[in-house]
């Protein structure tokens, strides 16, 4: 990972910390702690020479068991909720094998509209457009 020294040298040539003097590095400060959920998370933050800039950034590390699953995968919801029909019908649990079916149903029903908002979260993603991806997920929400 790089530090944001190393990161505005690669955005703006080289040496741009001597160049930009906002950027040196001063009066560093790491924190760091642990979220209930399991994951950490850092904190850096530096401050200009002469105290009129103050950067910080913060990083979070979910451990591997946590990692946060992107529901980008129709298909794969579609074949969990196959599973979790059959193990009900097995268990003859009638009321929740009816659930399935009906969620299986309007997932397959929905299979496109989906597939569209998940390419079109994604590419909101990639442009950091966090508004429409807040907007997107919404509206996934409404056909799962």
């Amino acid at each position: 990972m790089y530090d944001i020294f190393n990161l505005t040298d690669y955005l703006f040539g080289k040496n741009t910390t001597t160049t930009l003097p906002f950027l040196k590095k001063k009066n560093i400060k790491n924190e760091n702690g642990k979220l209930d959920d399991g994951s950490t998370w850092t904190r850096d933050s530096y401050m200009s020479d002469d105290g009129t800039y103050y950067i910080s950034y913060y990083t979070r590390n979910m451990p591997a068991d946590k990692k946060l699953k992107d529901s980008s995968s129709i298909e794969e919801k579609i074949v969990n909720i196959k599973n979790e029909l059959r193990n009900a019908i097995e268990a003859e649990d009638w009321d929740t094998a009816a659930k399935f079916r009906d969620k299986l149903k309007d997932l397959e029903k929905n299979y496109e509209k989906i597939k569209n908002l998940l390419e079109a979260k994604r590419k909101a993603i990639d442009n950091m457009e966090f508004e429409e991806v807040k907007k997107i997920v919404s509206e996934i929400k409404k056909y799962e």
